[in-house]
């Protein structure tokens, strides 16, 4: 059944989802963004001569940030989409298609 097959691929992934929420939790990355945000939301910042530079690495940090809780929040709204249309096989085609090619539009 394919809601059977859609869970089974869930679960392949979920090990992977695990290293990356540890790593992320290890990385520091939250806590970078934090600082670099209040950084370039005070409001002399536009004087700092390292501008450029802080405001870089605030977009990469922010980009990183972005990426990771597009992740988490996909395999996570993926779950609760199997068990809200477990009965419905229109649906679940539909979520098929997108789990396998997830970037198609």
């Amino acid at each position: 059944m394919l809601i059977d097959d859609l869970k089974e691929l869930l679960k392949s992934i979920e090990p992977d989802v695990e290293l990356i929420k540890k790593f992320w939790k290890n990385s520091g990355i939250d806590e970078e963004y934090q600082k670099l945000y209040e950084r370039v939301h005070q409001p002399d910042f536009w004087k700092d001569k390292d501008q450029a530079n802080i405001s870089k690495r605030s977009e990469q940090v922010k980009d990183q940030r972005n990426s990771y809780n597009t992740i988490i929040n996909t395999y996570k709204e993926f779950n609760e989409l199997l068990d809200l249309f477990g009965e419905d096989e229109v649906e679940l085609k539909k979520l098929n298609k997108k789990l396998l090619h997830p970037f198609a539009i």
